[in-house]
């Protein structure tokens, strides 16, 4: 009796504890638990595998081409969340935010076997509700790479030259420019400015997770009947059966985003850690209702 009246306490624990955390981010922003638990701290970029190297390289060509065949329609969220959806409201009809057209490069560069992923742009204030910027880091021949914009349809320049990813994290005193490609936007880029740079800190992810995290997607999805509530639901679901993508930043970098912050990682691995300890207590108490059901 004495073990089974404390598992029902820790049970009962474990369940508060998963609610009141999920409580916590719902009103606080969702978004900050998705970061609290993908945001990893590295001592080194290199230590990152960026492209899947089975994967083809672009042609300036491609990309060129592959920007102007997006017609920029709206540049508010698209929640859709089945990757297929996200690529046909994204890089084929022109919908989305930063994140969104980004990740919609990536399900269609996927689907084509080509080297790209998605490279953050934190900035210190707000970084947890959803502010700074996305980009795509796009992998050429002969091991180079290049910084692409798709919300602002062009490439983003430094002294005149496109940026590659060393040069993203170079704060040198190099004049920034853009060189817009669709014929939907202008030639200024509100992101790529002096001001602006210096603020961001950069995080990076690896297409062999961005690929891991869609294809998991496309095997569990199921309609919801509600976008929004289909990407937390989905969403949540990846974090919890660690398939959502890590964002990688370096030590300095990490304790500039979460300096005065850490009380949020400790939510998250709360709110985590209770989700499996319910689950599992969930679990044993239905087995032990089944022998005594089968008993009877």
């Amino acid at each position: 009796m004495k073990f089974k009246n404390k598992l029902k306490y820790i049970f009962s624990i474990s369940l508060t504890s998963f609610i009141g955390s999920s409580s916590f981010f719902y009103l606080f922003s969702p978004i900050a638990l998705q970061r609290g638990l993908s945001i990893k701290s590295i001592s080194s970029i290199e230590n990152i595998t960026l492209f899947d190297k089975s994967y083809n390289s672009y042609s300036i060509n491609e990309i060129y081409n592959k920007i102007r065949s997006i017609p920029y329609q709206k540049a508010s969220g698209v929640y859709s969340i089945y990757p297929r959806e996200k690529l046909k409201k994204t890089i084929i009809e022109g919908n989305g935010n930063c994140s969104n057209l980004s990740f919609g490069s990536s399900i269609y560069s996927m689907y084509n076997r080509k080297k790209s992923v998605p490279i953050k742009l934190f900035t210190h204030e707000g970084f947890l509700k959803g502010s700074g910027h996305t980009v795509q880091l796009i992998g050429l021949e002969k091991d180079n790479n290049i910084i692409v914009d798709f919300l602002e349809g062009g490439i983003p320049l430094k002294c005149g030259n496109p940026i590659d990813l060393k040069k993203l994290f170079d704060k040198d005193n190099c004049q920034l420019g853009f060189k817009v490609i669709s014929t939907f936007k202008d030639d200024f880029n509100p992101f790529f400015t002096k001001k602006e740079f210096v603020k961001y800190t950069i995080g990076i992810n690896s297409q062999i997770e961005i690929d891991r995290y869609h294809k998991f997607l496309e095997r569990i999805y199921f309609p919801l009947f509600n976008q929004k509530f289909e990407k937390i639901f989905f969403d949540s679901i990846s974090l919890i059966t660690g398939f959502y993508p890590k964002t990688y930043i370096n030590k300095n970098g990490w304790d500039n985003l979460f300096k005065n912050k850490k009380y949020l990682l400790i939510i998250s691995k709360i709110w985590i850690y209770s989700f499996w300890l319910s689950f599992v207590l969930s679990i044993y108490y239905l087995i032990t209702k089944l022998i005594k059901f089968e008993k009877k």
